[in-house]
């Protein structure tokens, strides 16, 4: 079978974790490639990656700029690399319990329905074995997950795309700074150009949620808060616009203790309201509000 689908991983801060991530890779039976994004700045792994040489259905790429281009542009270079027709990206702190049912669904959704530009997956806690709440890709955390349903999210942890839809919707958004919410921007700007998010039940992931590599609280919570208010800003309602960043706001104040965060945030939230005043045809039109209505959607914070 020619190649289809491309793996790309960024990994920072956790080589142990990432080479028994990759090793659940060995057993896969298609041919794929296989994209790392090394983001430390110091710390070379290549040589970690040596018993990679004995899988005759993974062809590594492995990229060390020495530069940590955080989760957006990191992910944005995973996909100039790419030569398939998909790609999964994936986390590099998660295990995968069956790499080629998740290969294989994930080919055959593609296939099967020219219009999914995204597909989301299962993804659990490690500890407990059920979805965390902040990882379900819909905003109802009631949802049926032993279903398939089309959504409107997916999560960053794990999840698939379509590369050709990207030339229309664009890549992950370069100024999110390290991480927070990039996979929230990209998947409202794959819905509002009409095409699906497939969440897929039996595509199943682990997640370890290592705290190696990851920010302070505050600094995350911050980049929640500045990241959210821009995806609002830049393409929604105002009303939407004026929810998001009070509703936010108090919370992140409420986490923090501290309105200094706020203040951080005023410049970058002011710049993106000039934006927008100035460069109108960003906004999403009906098409957008339409199916976020269809799929049960919420976006008011």
């Amino acid at each position: 079978m020619d190649k289809k689908i491309s793996i790309g991983i960024l990994t920072y801060k956790r080589t142990d974790l990432l080479v028994s991530t990759i090793k659940e890779l060995l057993c896969v039976k298609f041919k794929i490639d296989l994209i790392i994004i090394n983001n430390n700045e110091t710390l070379d792994i290549c040589k970690d990656l040596n018993f990679l040489n004995e899988c005759e259905n993974i062809k590594l790429t492995y990229i060390w700029d020495k530069v940590n281009y955080g989760v957006s542009i990191g992910r944005n270079k995973i996909i100039q690399l790419v030569e398939t027709e998909y790609v999964i990206m994936l986390d590099d702190d998660i295990r995968i319990p069956d790499i080629n049912h998740i290969v294989d669904s994930c080919i055959r959704k593609f296939e099967e329905d020219p219009m999914i530009g995204a597909i989301a997956f299962y993804i659990k806690d490690i500890k407990t074995g059920i979805a965390n709440k902040y990882e379900i890709p819909h905003k109802n955390k009631l949802i049926d997950m032993s279903k398939d349903f089309d959504t409107y999210l997916f999560i960053g942890a794990a999840h698939a795309l379509r590369i050709s839809i990207l030339s229309e919707t664009g890549y992950y958004p370069s100024d999110f700074g390290l991480y927070g919410m990039e996979e929230i921007d990209l998947a409202y700007r794959i819905v509002a150009k009409n095409y699906k998010i497939r969440y897929l039940s039996n595509n199943i992931i682990y997640h370890k949620r290592s705290p190696n590599g990851r920010h302070s609280n505050n600094y995350v919570y911050y980049l929640s808060f500045l990241n959210r208010c821009k995806i609002s800003i830049r393409y929604l309602k105002w009303r939407y616009v004026c929810s998001v960043v009070v509703v936010r706001g108090i919370y992140l104040v409420f986490k923090t203790k501290q309105v200094f965060w706020i203040f951080k945030a005023v410049p970058e939230l002011y710049s993106e309201i000039n934006k927008r005043m100035v460069n109108k045809n960003k906004l999403f039109n009906k098409i957008f509000y339409q199916n976020i209505k269809r799929l049960n959607g919420f976006l008011w914070w």
